[in-house]
């Protein structure tokens, strides 16, 4: 597909926009689930499907709450930034470059943190849990979304013109495949320890092991 400007603005501000929802949706329905699970209004938790996926044994660890408060309100009080963002991108609106800029540092630490999480649930839990992987999904294409649109606004002519080679060329695909073989292999690893019972004999490297104090 040929790119150009209105196209670059509508798709990505589109992305900001529907990965804002889709990780709103995914934090505010852990969060009501795990408040039901507490009050023993829910026995098992929608996402539970076996030992392995299993969003009980994610959200009831440790790791869910690494600031003392769950982890799922850092995503309800961001994702709707994303879709404010998004909405900003598509209507035009005027704002100072370094707004865009600095909406960059979160965004970057929302990255680490979400590589953090996927670690800690696949290799230090021992569990998945499908509506995290939402969230963590919705995370990295707000960001890609987001620093495409910034880098295009801050780029001169010959940037620009660069940044929609690299769009036909199929620059996108190709982060995205890498982004899934990373998430993938990830997982299987995990899984594969835990199916074949070598989950004891696993070295695990835990940076937050003041958590279980």
């Amino acid at each position: 597909m040929i790119m150009n400007i209105q196209k670059w603005t509508k798709i990505f501000g589109t992305g900001l926009i529907v990965g804002g929802f889709a990780g709103w949706f995914a934090a505010f329905t852990l969060l009501f689930e795990r408040i039901e699970f507490l009050k023993g209004n829910l026995a098992m938790p929608s996402c539970s499907v076996n030992v392995f996926i299993n969003c009980g044994r994610v959200f009831n660890s440790a790791y869910a709450s690494l600031f003392g408060f769950p982890n799922v309100i850092i995503g309800l009080t961001l994702f709707p930034m994303a879709i404010v963002a998004g909405i900003l991108f598509l209507s035009n609106t005027q704002v100072k470059s370094w707004v865009w800029k600095l909406g960059r540092i979160p965004l970057y630490g929302a990255i680490i943190f979400c590589f953090v999480l996927l670690y800690m649930t696949a290799f230090l839990i021992g569990a998945v849990c499908l509506w995290c992987m939402l969230a963590w999904t919705a995370t990295f294409l707000i960001a890609y979304s987001y620093i495409a649109l910034t880098n295009y606004q801050d780029a001169d002519e010959a940037g620009k013109a660069r940044l929609l080679r690299n769009w036909n060329a199929g620059y996108p695909l190709v982060w995205f495949g890498l982004f899934s073989v990373f998430f993938i292999g990830m997982l299987y690893a995990s899984w594969w320890i835990n199916d074949n019972g070598y989950w004891s004999d696993f070295p695990h490297f835990d940076p937050f092991y003041w958590l279980k104090k």
